[in-house]
């Protein structure tokens, strides 16, 4: 009975060991769709500006954002979503 005592405490502390590790390995820094997302709100924001929101296109953001459409849409629904 003793043995699987101990085995069962040492279980215990691998486990912790391991969350403690996940644990430190939580991301901090913004991720790259975080950025993009950034980056295409940003240039948004200068589109609609300069030529307002009716006559802003998708295209005309993403190159601004030096992005393609593709990754506009991955990060919004379209241009109200901006």
């Amino acid at each position: 009975m003793g043995n699987l005592v101990l085995q069962w405490i040492q279980y215990c502390i691998e486990l912790q060991c391991a969350r403690i590790h996940v644990m430190s390995r939580v991301r901090t820094r913004p991720t790259r769709d975080e950025k993009r997302g950034k980056k295409l709100f940003e240039a948004a924001a200068e589109v609609f500006e300069e030529h307002g929101i009716g006559a802003a296109s998708i295209e005309m953001i993403a190159a601004a954002a030096g992005l393609t459409r593709g990754a506009f849409y991955s990060n919004f629904d379209g241009k109200g979503t901006t």
